[in-house]
């Protein structure tokens, strides 16, 4: 083979080799592309998700308070099974998340379906503890023990402490105090027990009292439905609004 003959070649191989590494660079350019689409596709869908996630009616947070023995654990465990089980004493933070049927309009004609999650704090807890869980829920329920009689005044100071020290009386919550044990012999009477409490005005737009039992299940899902159905409008000095067409102050 002659010299020119070897450098046409040469320069064939050259051109060659180049267009390869040029057709590598583009494809990995290509490659390197789609990955970054998708990849912020995938993360914008996922922040569409988390943002309606949040938003989403059907799917509610309760944090549950009361005095030890007051009955919270029963009441949780009876809205997820339909009767009384056998509790112990729930010492950090008991989470408990199922579905449930409500009804959701004031004629009471549908029912829905709605993801609810129950955050029962118990004895044990920390402040910081207690708050991240606060936080995170959209109303409280407070139970008191009617058959407890001499705790009544205890528990009225823990529910106005609670509502302050974690700042719900600042938000659009709603407080459902259910009045456990009314079937119990000797309970305190229901109306007894409201006047007791004697609400400030910034949570009387806010509050239902409901009496119920464990038992029986009398007074838990109308508490709830009462939670589900009910807005809250806050004005600008933080006090609550009583909407047009009733008072949430009725007992």
């Amino acid at each position: 083979m002659n010299r020119n003959a070897f450098l046409h070649k040469w320069r064939e191989n050259e051109m060659c080799s180049s267009f390869t590494k040029k057709f590598y660079v583009l494809c990995s350019m290509f490659y390197a592309l789609c990955f970054m689409f998708f990849f912020f596709l995938f993360i914008f869908i996922f922040m569409l998700y988390r943002l309606f996630s949040l938003k989403d009616p059907t799917k509610k947070k309760f944090i549950i308070f009361g005095l030890p023995f007051s009955g919270k654990t029963s009441i949780i465990y009876f809205f997820k099974l339909g009767y009384l089980i056998t509790t112990v004493r729930t010492l950090f933070i008991n989470e408990e998340s199922f579905s449930v049927k409500i009804q959701t309009d004031k004629n009471r004609l549908g029912e829905r379906n709605y993801e609810v999650t129950f955050f029962e704090v118990g004895t044990d807890c920390s402040y910081s503890l207690i708050k991240e869980y606060a936080d995170i829920s959209n109303d409280v329920i407070y139970i008191i023990d009617s058959a407890h009689k001499s705790a009544l005044s205890e528990a009225r100071e823990e529910f106005i402490r609670i509502i302050y020290d974690f700042r719900f009386v600042y938000r659009k919550c709603k407080f459902l105090i259910f009045m456990n044990k009314q079937d119990s012999n000797g309970c305190l009477p229901s109306e007894e027990i409201i006047n007791y409490f004697a609400l400030p005005k910034e949570l009387r737009f806010r509050c239902k009292f409901f009496s119920c039992s464990t038992l029986s299940g009398q007074g838990l899902k109308e508490g709830l439905e009462w939670l589900v159905n009910t807005n809250v409008f806050v004005d600008k000095n933080d006090d609550a609004v009583e909407p047009s067409g009733g008072t949430f102050y009725n007992y």
